[in-house]
C-alpha cells in the first residue's frame, strides 16, 4: 500500500496560517527549505499558487516537521508537490 505523501487539509492550512502570522525570519527559513526542495525535485516556483487568504485552522505548527516532510518528497508525489509549490509561493508572497 503506497504511503500518502500529501498533507491532510488541516495540516496544510496550519502551515499557511503560520506563514501569514510569524516573523519574517521564519518565513524566509520556510521559503529557503521549500525552494531547496523544489530545485531538488526539478519543479519551478509558481507565485500564482500563493494562498493569500487566511484559512481556518490551528496556530500550532512545527517548522521542523515541514522540513522533514519536504525532504521525504519524491518527484512522483504529484499532489504533495502541488502543496509544496503553494507553501513556497505563500512564503514568497509574505517575504
Amino acid at each position: 500500500m503506497p504511503v500518502q505523501k500529501e498533507l491532510p487539509v488541516n495540516h496544510f492550512n496550519n502551515i499557511i496560517r503560520l506563514l501569514h502570522q510569524v516573523d519574517r525570519e521564519r518565513v524566509l527559513w520556510v521559503r529557503h527549505v521549500t525552494f531547496t526542495n523544489l530545485k531538488r525535485l526539478g519543479v519551478k516556483r509558481d507565485s500564482t499558487k500563493a494562498v493569500a487568504k487566511m484559512p481556518a485552522g490551528s496556530d500550532q505548527c512545527d517548522t521542523g516537521s515541514i522540513r522533514d516532510w519536504c525532504i521525504k518528497l519524491k518527484s512522483c508525489d504529484t499532489e504533495a508537490i502541488k502543496q509544496l509549490v503553494a507553501i513556497d509561493a505563500t512564503a514568497c508572497l509574505r517575504s
